[in-house]
């Protein structure tokens, strides 16, 4: 076989520039991406930058929930293309629900549910996972445009409280999902055409969803932040395909995103703490050092985690996971269709 065939036959293999099977390497980059500019930007809350610097951290933390959001929701849609069981979906979700809401009440000392990004994106795991059982079709899909399209018209219902309230942000979720389902079609498969569709949709949704109505710059933003997630994975995926992502210095993100569960909550209780290293820099030169140090912890600690897997809360979610459905029973509408394995990551 030639190495014309090789790539022939290689490139047969997907759809969306996708593998068939195995993890998909280009959502761990966009996490460890999002891991990158929500770092930089909550060290910005403990050494304030100045000047441009500091504009330029605001914009990295602007970008770095909804990339989390939307490459969670193309998750679930590439986890479906293979496993269709709806429990272990709620399942998945609800324990990263619970393991982001638990680590709130311990430091906020609150049992209110403050939104931030592991809640919305546990309750979203969950809810897509209870709309499953209307099957992976149209019924499915004709669901959730009535759920959106109330929301839209009905202001007083919409879950629009906390950090990353689930409206609007949940739509950056529901749109990856979107995104991902479109893409995988071959005849549906026109890269800019679909992106901006997309990001047109979530222009029109935020028109008419929020409340007070956003400005052109919040609605520029929206439609902006689809679209740069849509380019940047497309450009991911292609070098994944080119089996570059390993080989380059694109693997350190893909580290980071392989364990940005753990890593999420390392830098979140740095930022918590306020903990500050008392160098004697300028304080944009001291926001850099800092987080510079703080992303060269956060990589050591994933070499700790790949020897050691229980060090990782991804690991540890999964095992309790597993002993979940592992009692579940089988035949019941909570198991899984046929030939479901145990061993599936989302």
């Amino acid at each position: 076989m030639n190495n014309h065939d090789s790539v022939r036959q290689q490139g047969q293999r997907y759809f969306f520039h996708l593998p068939l099977a195995g993890r998909v390497v280009s959502l761990d980059l966009l996490r460890g991406f999002a891991i990158f500019c929500m770092t930089s930007f909550h060290q910005s809350g403990v050494i304030q930058p100045e000047g441009s610097w500091k504009l330029f951290a605001g914009f990295l933390g602007f970008i770095s929930a909804p990339i989390f959001l939307t490459v969670s929701g193309m998750a679930v849609a590439f986890h479906e293309r293979s496993h269709h069981w709806p429990f272990k979906m709620m399942v998945h979700g609800g324990l990263i629900f619970a393991l982001a809401y638990g680590s709130d009440v311990f430091v906020h000392r609150s049992f209110q549910v403050d939104w931030d990004i592991f809640q919305i994106i546990g309750a979203c795991y969950a809810g897509l996972g209870l709309f499953d059982y209307l099957g992976y079709g149209w019924r499915k899909f004709i669901a959730l445009a009535i759920v959106l399209l109330g929301l839209t018209l009905l202001p007083n219902i919409r879950p629009n409280h906390g950090v990353f309230p689930l409206w609007p942000f949940g739509l950056y979720f529901i749109g990856g999902y979107l995104l991902a389902i479109l893409g995988q079609s071959p005849w549906l498969c026109r890269w800019l055409i679909w992106g901006f569709a997309i990001a047109g949709l979530g222009y029109f949704l935020a028109d008419f969803s929020w409340s007070p109505p956003p400005d052109r710059k919040q609605l520029a933003g929206f439609v902006f932040l689809f679209a740069m997630i849509y380019l940047l994975l497309i450009t991911a995926l292609e070098t994944e395909r080119r089996n570059l992502l390993k080989t380059s210095g694109f693997a350190v993100l893909v580290r980071w995103g392989q364990y940005s569960l753990t890593l999420y909550f390392m830098q979140q209780f740095v930022t918590v703490t306020h903990l500050c290293l008392p160098l004697p820099l300028p304080s944009t030169l001291a926001w850099v050092t800092q987080t510079a140090l703080l992303l060269a912890l956060l990589y050591a600690a994933t070499l700790l985690m790949k020897r050691y897997p229980f060090m990782d809360l991804g690991w540890l979610l999964r095992q309790a996971e597993q002993n979940v459905l592992k009692r579940t029973p089988v035949k019941s509408f909570l198991g899984p269709n046929r030939n479901e394995q145990f061993q599936t990551k989302i």
